[in-house]
Formats: C-alpha cells, sequence, structure tokens
C-alpha cells in the first residue's frame, strides 16, 4: 500500500520580523554607546591658517566598572578629519597617546592640537571627531562632528630675517609677517613665523585686539626680535617682543601719560618704549587710574620653547 503524501511544509513570513531585528540592533547599539561616552568641542569655530586648532575631547565610562583605554595596534585616541571637498584628511605622521584609567562613572578630558597631527593649513571649512577605541568591545566610539572654519588675515606687513649666531638654525633666514583678522565682533592683530626658505610654519597665534585708530607699529632689534606695539583699548597699549623661534619674550602694557606711547630704536641695537607710563608703574600709584590688565596673554599665545612646526607653507 502506497504511503500517504505528506502536505509539504508551509513557512509563515512575520512581518513583524524587520522591525524585531532593527529594535534589536538599536538595542545593541544603544547599550555599546552606553559603556562609553565621547563629546568634542572645540576652543572656537574660526581659526586663522596655522593657529593651534584646540579641542577639548571628554570621554565618560559608563560601563560600570573602571576601563583602561590603551593601543592596539593604532592610537586610543584618533580623529576623523575632511575637507571642504568631503576628502579624508590623512594623518601627518604617527601619534601615540599613553595608556589612561577611567574609573566607573568619571569622566576623562583631554585638550588636543588637532593641527599638528592633520595639516589643517589651507583655507576651507574642516569636519572633524573624535574616535576613542575601547579594548573590552575591540571597537570605537566616535564624538559628533562639528565643522572648523579656517581662514586668513590681511597681510599688514613682512620682513625676512637672519638667525643670530649662536642660535638654532643660525645662518637661515626667517619670516616674520603681521595680520589683521576681523572676526566680525572684533579686529585682532596676529603674527607669524615661518622659515623663509621652506615656508614651515614655527609658530602663528593672536596678540589680542587692536584699535584701527592708530596703525600698530613695528621694528626689528640687534637680536633680530620683533618688537609690536599695538593699541588694545583706549589709551592702553601693549608691547610685545619676539624671537625668530616665534616664541614670547616678554609683554608689557602702557597707558598714554606724559604722552602717547611709540618704539623707538637705539643705537645699541636694543628698542625701547618711550612715552606714556608702563602698568607697573601705574599700579604702584594706587591714586592713579586703573588700566585695563590687556597683559594678560590671549589665548593660545605660545608659551614653551618648542613650536609645533606645520609642514605646510601659508598661500601668498
Amino acid at each position: 500500500m502506497a504511503n500517504p503524501k505528506r502536505p509539504a511544509p508551509s513557512f509563515r513570513f512575520d512581518c513583524r520580523l524587520p522591525q524585531i531585528i532593527a529594535g534589536a540592533w538599536l538595542i545593541a547599539l544603544a547599550v555599546a554607546h552606553a559603556q562609553v561616552s565621547v563629546t568634542m568641542e572645540p576652543a572656537k569655530k574660526l581659526y586663522v591658517a596655522y593657529e593651534p586648532i584646540t579641542v577639548n575631547v571628554a570621554i565618560t565610562n559608563r560601563a560600570g566598572r573602571d576601563i583602561v583605554l590603551a593601543a592596539r595596534g593604532t592610537p586610543w585616541l584618533s580623529f576623523s578629519v575632511t575637507d571642504s571637498n568631503g576628502n579624508l584628511v590623512p594623518p601627518a605622521g604617527s601619534t601615540s597617546f599613553e595608556p589612561v584609567m577611567i574609573s566607573a562613572g568619571q569622566m576623562l578630558s583631554r585638550k588636543i592640537n588637532v593641527n599638528s597631527m592633520y595639516p589643517m593649513g589651507q583655507k576651507g571649512i574642516y569636519r572633524v571627531s573624535a574616535s576613542v577605541y575601547f579594548p573590552q568591545l575591540d571597537r570605537y566610539f566616535q564624538s559628533q562632528p562639528t565643522t572648523i572654519q579656517v581662514s586668513d588675515g590681511r597681510e599688514l606687513w613682512r620682513q625676512v630675517v637672519g638667525v643670530p649666531e649662536g642660535r638654532e638654525g643660525e645662518g637661515t633666514y626667517r619670516r616674520y609677517t603681521l595680520l589683521s583678522f576681523n572676526t566680525g565682533s572684533e579686529r585682532l592683530l596676529y603674527v607669524r613665523v615661518q622659515d623663509d626658505k621652506t615656508g614651515a610654519v614655527f609658530s602663528t597665534f593672536s596678540l589680542g585686539q587692536f584699535i584701527a585708530v592708530r596703525d600698530p607699529e613695528w621694528t626689528i632689534d640687534g637680536q633680530n626680535c620683533l618688537h609690536i606695539l599695538q593699541l588694545g583699548a583706549p589709551r592702553t597699549y601693549a608691547h610685545t617682543v619676539i624671537d625668530v623661534d616665534g616664541q614670547i619674550v616678554s609683554r608689557k602694557v602702557y597707558r598714554e601719560g606724559g604722552g602717547r606711547p611709540q618704539l623707538v630704536p637705539t643705537g645699541a641695537g636694543e628698542v625701547v618704549v618711550v612715552g606714556g607710563i608702563s602698568e607697573e608703574e601705574a599700579n604702584r600709584n594706587p591714586l592713579g587710574p586703573k588700566i585695563h590688565m590687556i597683559s594678560e596673554r590671549p589665548e593660545g599665545l605660545p608659551g614653551g620653547k618648542t613650536a609645533v612646526p606645520q609642514t605646510q607653507p601659508p598661500g601668498e
């Protein structure tokens, strides 16, 4: 007797299956992101070309236990940078960060100069995000991207000088450039120091606001240091001295009083401020009018011995 034919098995498609899969994926993603939170905030949105682009990266440990961030073939902290055309900007070289431990529920912050790692000297709009490698999950956590605009100022003056004997780089030449940069709310004075032959930039930074009713003064002393005198506030002037490595040598404040301050070269190769009264003298006289404390360095002024050179010369 022939076996009866068994009916073919039937399969029912559950229309909820795609939603179930998508929901499970979103839950897994949310759980993963809940373990490490990464945010990034730039110091400002508008920069002059070759000025240090500083961002603050904050990493919060939500894993419920202490975690260690360490490199595994690649640095535990890296960045994604794209230019105005959407092209990925490759890193300028290798970078490493020491391993760090973050206690459960705690936050770690790092201030990073992004354009010391990625060439961002060309004018344009860049999109930047930070990535943190989490070894326990063997994956990266990324911050939201932010836009940063790089522009350049209007050139006021430039001068090529030699590096004096006895200094590193003696026999080579450096170029000082002064720039006026309008942010839309204020006018800032910038200085740039670079190698005249290669174009490598040693330093680019703001000297703070200057009032255009009187143009800044500048001159070179016997050691080829640059002296700048700018009107930074009503009746108040800042005298800044910068060496051939792009470092601040001194910065003093003067106000009008017994004449208007001005730079005067001496026969001995020095440059002095004649006229006005220094901040120190004014503060020693408690009955005198209080002057604006523009001697406080604007954010980003170089203070260390070694400037971070950039490899691309600014456009001329």
